[in-house]
């Protein structure tokens, strides 16, 4: 009977230990196929070179977005910051680069995620993405409604949300 006790209160233990599946303090984890995946969304105003250093400042990179759970929870974490812009990790196809919306750079495939995310569901504002200048290879989110913009080069936005696998 003690040895049924002592085993019992060793698996707590092992179950309670912290494993490699666990996020950094101050980051929050979505579910992906390829596990968890550790975002923190922080607060300040960047161009988007400046947005990739902050983030491998970190060990992570420009987050895509995998998924609508995904793109809500960034939208909330970054409505918490009080942020207007988060930088995201997409980048503009190079056959779309110098085009607007036409039959061969359409909404769901004029951008890739750059963190391997595959997914093409992206959920753009009215008309976006628009490529105004012909200059508009990177993206943000909108955070006042969660809608995907397609951004100028020289951009500053307020905000980014780096990504990586815990």
């Amino acid at each position: 009977m003690k040895f049924f006790v002592l085993l019992a209160v060793s698996v707590v233990l092992i179950e309670s230990c912290p494993t490699s599946t666990t996020c950094p303090a101050g980051w929050t984890a979505f579910t992906r196929e390829k596990g968890p995946w550790c975002v923190l969304v922080t607060k300040e105003k960047l161009d988007h070179s400046g947005a990739i250093a902050s983030c491998e400042s970190k060990g992570a990179i420009l987050s895509g977005i995998a998924s609508e759970e995904e793109r809500l929870g960034f939208q909330k974490l970054a409505k918490e910051l009080s942020l207007n812009y988060v930088w995201l990790g997409g980048l503009r196809t190079e056959a779309c680069m110098k085009s607007k919306l036409t039959v061969t750079c359409t909404q769901s495939n004029s951008f890739v995620w750059t963190d391997g995310t595959t997914s093409t569901e992206f959920k753009w504002r009215n008309n976006a993405p628009d490529n105004a200048q012909l200059d508009n290879p990177f993206l943000g989110l909108t955070v006042s409604n969660g809608l995907l913009e397609d951004i100028y080069t020289a951009s500053q936005l307020n905000g980014t949300v780096c990504g990586k696998y815990a």
